[in-house]
């Protein structure tokens, strides 16, 4: 089994990966740069999905990692949290997997994300994308 082990070790580089991340990197996944910014804000906040039901499948991992999010049907209800802490989460495709590495460079400690084949079919070589914009993060076979 192979697993992404995704290693941040201060907080003020958090932001600026992230940053660097949803600019740069996958700027054209519009849902997932707001899951994560909603995840980490002030207050509360609520996206309606209009496309896909199943569009918020893959917060349940995030809340593993500390975000506090309700997601029914197409519907997602964000309670902002100070910060997301490293977890061992699943992908569960193609979208969901790029959202918990992102996540696991805004989390603090390290986060394991498992089910890569769901990453590997949409981003060639992923690790190396986030290295270039300063990520500690490599890739393990088990």
């Amino acid at each position: 089994m192979e697993i992404v082990y995704v290693f941040i070790a201060k907080k003020d580089h958090i932001k600026q990966i992230l940053k660097l991340f949803l600019t740069q990197v996958f700027q054209q996944i519009y849902n997932l740069k707001w899951v994560l910014f909603l995840s980490l804000a002030e207050g509360t906040s609520i996206i309606n999905e209009s496309i896909w039901e199943s569009r918020f499948q893959y917060t349940d991992e995030l809340n593993k990692m500390g975000a506090k999010i309700t997601a029914q049907g197409k519907t997602a209800v964000f309670e902002g949290v100070e910060s997301l802490s490293g977890a061992p989460v699943y992908s569960t495709d193609l979208r969901a997997g790029a959202a918990l590495i992102v996540a696991g460079t805004a989390a603090i400690g390290t986060t394991e994300v498992y089910n890569l084949e769901h990453i590997d079919r949409g981003y060639e070589n992923i690790e190396e994308k986030f290295r270039k914009i300063g990520a500690n993060i490599e890739r393990v076979n088990e």
